[in-house]
């Protein structure tokens, strides 16, 4: 809402969850051409027909099947069932190939030369394909379930996949929680310190992502964002376990239960639990964008403005034709606009406002971002968005700064930790 009017934040959000559904007949005949033809009776103890929500590519399924668990036993499990819409990569790979026109477009005449959108759009195309193909999703669950997989985050959740894989079907574990849409603007849930702890810890696992291991969820809005508390009141007791009649076993990977929010308040002495979904948008940095990114946190934290602005401009080959006095006007303007906002307390810092001028002032010099780093500020934007909107005195920097010294020091971040060190 601080970049795009409240109204179209609020229609283009009914996306999240609340995209139009398809039919039943479909869903069903998809999983049947995935699995060899099986019966969904003899895949599924049981299969909502009904639709539990409903995104731009998939839509998903509550059920019960047998799962067989790190012991090699089989068991009754709730799952659900994300099913790819009818007609999803024809559509999209229609609008890429206008997307790549229009980017021909711009780049040729020069209206928004602070982005290479050709190239930008063929990063895009890669990323989107890569959506669209569930099995990429579920190989990213894996992915994000490894890197999570450690007691000090038993407090991030990512749902299992079910093997096999299929491009257009995924099972997963059904993990119970309310969307942190219900927690945002003083909603109808948790107090103001608990709402204060999901904001602290959703910023501590993007920095996990980002810096520790180079494997970063973009697409972290709130429709992808479910809460649970970690309480042990009556209220919030673990999901118990259901006898059934033997079925045909599914494997998936042992991961510890989850826990049904129930009447849960969400008070003060709950815990949050983060339920992470929708794993189908990554990306990762190439050891020259890390080294980059690193550089220019260092020069953010020391005041070396112009330093950073000069990394931006010159760390890019596409910037090479700059003309030296239009780098010097972007280094002023560069400094001028962080030292302002970085002279404020951190709490006064309105990041998602420096942001957007810093992509106006790249417009205006046609100074062009490297494709990840623009990625990396948009994923930014929208975290510190929905951190803000969690607690009105969210402190994104002063968050990230602690996540970063909180870290184990690896050769990755240990740069971070020295320039932390020196500016304090």
């Amino acid at each position: 809402p601080d970049i795009f009017p409240e109204a179209l934040c609020t229609r283009l959000s009914e996306l999240h969850m609340e995209a139009p559904t398809h039919s039943f007949a479909h869903t069903r005949d998809t999983i049947m051409q995935a699995f060899g033809g099986a019966e969904l009776d003899d895949l599924f103890v049981s299969l909502d027909e009904c639709p539990l929500a409903s995104g731009a590519i998939a839509q998903v399924h509550r059920g019960r099947a047998m799962i067989v668990g790190a012991d090699g036993s089989p068991r009754e499990r709730e799952i659900v069932v994300k099913v790819r819409h009818p007609n999803t990569r024809q559509s999209i790979e229609r609008d890429l190939r206008l997307l790549t026109v229009m980017a021909r477009l711009i780049d040729y005449t020069g209206l928004m030369s602070s982005v290479q959108f050709e190239s930008a759009v063929a990063e895009f195309e890669g990323r989107m394909r890569a959506q669209v193909d569930l099995a990429d999703e579920a190989t990213n669950l894996g992915v994000f379930r490894a890197n999570f997989d450690d007691e000090k985050w038993g407090n991030v959740c990512f749902p299992q996949p079910v093997t096999p894989y299929h491009e257009a079907v995924i099972i997963e574990t059904y993990e119970p929680g309310q969307t942190i849409a219900d927690f945002l603007d003083g909603g109808r849930y948790g107090s103001e310190t608990f709402r204060k702890k999901c904001a602290s810890l959703g910023i501590k696992l993007f920095m996990k992502m980002l810096i520790l291991d180079n494997f970063l969820h973009c697409d972290l809005h709130p429709g992808n964002l479910f809460v649970r508390s970690r309480c042990r009141c009556p209220h919030n007791a673990p999901a118990g376990k259901q006898s059934s009649p033997p079925r045909p076993a599914t494997r998936a990977a042992p991961r510890g239960e989850g826990t049904v929010p129930g009447q849960c308040n969400f008070s003060d002495g709950c815990e949050p639990e983060l339920v992470i979904f929708d794993t189908g948008l990554v990306t990762r940095l190439e050891p020259t964008e890390v080294q980059n990114l690193q550089d220019l946190f260092v020069c953010m934290v020391s005041a070396e403005y112009e330093e950073g602005a000069k990394l931006l401009v010159e760390r890019n080959p596409a910037n090479a034709g700059v003309l030296p006095h239009i780098k010097e006007r972007f280094k002023a303007e560069f400094a001028v606009l962080f030292s302002d906002a970085l002279s404020k307390p951190l709490s006064e810092i309105p990041l998602g406002s420096v942001l957007f001028e810093l992509m106006n002032i790249c417009q205006r010099y046609h100074i062009q971002l490297e494709n990840n780093f623009a990625t990396l500020v948009v994923g930014l934007l929208v975290v510190e968005g929905v951190g803000r909107r969690l607690t009105c005195d969210f402190n994104f920097i002063e968050e990230c700064v602690h996540c970063v010294v909180d870290m184990p020091m690896t050769k990755s971040n240990k740069v971070l930790h020295a320039s932390k060190r020196a500016r304090s």
